[in-house]
């Protein structure tokens, strides 16, 4: 359902998705993790995960801070964060590599994604800009077939995190871009409020009707990945 839609499409020639949350979504994180510490005969518990939110959480502070974007880094924050891998003298980056390798299958997306961004695809250029790494946004694009469609991937690995407004002006600026000729859809405030500082029109991707706090500022908001072909079809 399209619950907002205030673009103005006349000048706009590139889209810019994040991808966790937006083009995919996770099934379940508790599954995730207990298939991952399965691996090492532990069990899971509401603990780790919170410990797993705040190893995220402190690696995007040190990536804020220092600008090191580094698996390694990422794997060490794990194990000196969650207490269970350092209870059982397991390496973070052990972790890290694990989770790695099935983060993909405990994704979803929306049925009929590869047509909407097929249809997308045939108006607009489309590129990812995720806060995560590179490799990681491309296996979820792989899964659903989606790879083809997207001519470049900003991420950790090569851009600003989604903080403020600078990665998204440095996308803009490196792909020879104004601000007007771009659209940013994203599911969360940090894809919403650094992308409306820098001049650039967004839409709010809410799956689950929890979003409306930034309805105000997003210039359009749906409920549905499928809306997106069909507002900016209608606007052109």
């Amino acid at each position: 359902m399209i619950l907002k839609n205030e673009l103005k499409t006349n000048d706009v020639k590139m889209l810019s998705f994040d991808i966790d949350g937006t083009i995919t979504q996770w099934t379940s994180v508790p599954d995730f993790l207990t298939s991952v510490l399965a691996e090492y005969n532990l069990h899971y518990s509401d603990e780790v995960m919170a410990q797993f939110f705040k190893a995220v959480d402190f690696f995007d502070k040190h990536l804020i801070t220092s600008s090191e974007c580094t698996e390694a880094m990422y794997g060490f924050i794990l194990g000196d964060t969650i207490e269970l891998l350092k209870q059982n003298g397991i390496s973070g980056d052990d972790f890290r590599r694990r989770m790695f390798l099935k983060e993909a299958d405990f994704t979803k997306a929306e049925e009929g994604i590869k047509d909407s961004v097929g249809i997308l695809f045939k108006n607009y250029d489309l590129y990812c800009y995720t806060n995560w790494f590179k490799n990681q946004a491309l296996k979820k694009l792989d899964k659903y077939g989606l790879t083809e469609y997207f001519k470049g991937i900003y991420a950790y690995d090569n851009n600003y995190i989604k903080f403020t407004k600078v990665g998204f002006l440095v996308a803009t600026y490196d792909l020879g871009l104004e601000v007007e000729n771009v659209i940013h859809i994203g599911d969360s405030k940090v894809d919403i409020e650094p992308a409306n500082d820098a001049g650039i029109q967004t839409i709010l991707v809410d799956y689950n009707g929890n979003k409306e706090d930034l309805y105000r500022i997003a210039t359009a908001v749906v409920t549905e990945f499928r809306d997106i072909p069909m507002m900016l079809e209608r606007k052109r």
